[in-house]
């Protein structure tokens, strides 16, 4: 199972995931994202169901995306929300 964490913040709402790494694969947060905290949660769950369903690896520099228009940039850096090094998703 993996947890979904949602954070209003000054500049913007944040979310999230806690439990990829039981999969072997890192936490991603999205850090001040225009997003309402509702979407954020259904987006980072859907992503993160994709990567363990069909064992995606993202690496930094990646970018992801529902539709080809859609550029999420990935960079890896020192969790805010969770221990270690985890995946940043920039909107």
């Amino acid at each position: 199972m993996v947890y979904i964490g949602l954070r209003r913040g000054e500049n913007g709402n944040n979310a999230y995931s806690y439990g990829l790494t039981a999969f072997d694969k890192l936490e991603m947060e999205f850090i001040n994202a225009n997003l309402n905290l509702e979407e954020m949660h259904s987006f980072l769950s859907n992503i993160c169901a994709y990567v363990i369903n069909s064992n995606i690896t993202f690496k930094s520099g990646e970018t992801l995306g529902y539709t080809e228009e859609q550029k999420i940039k990935i960079t890896k850096s020192k969790g805010q929300f969770v221990e270690g090094q985890t995946l940043k998703l920039e909107l």
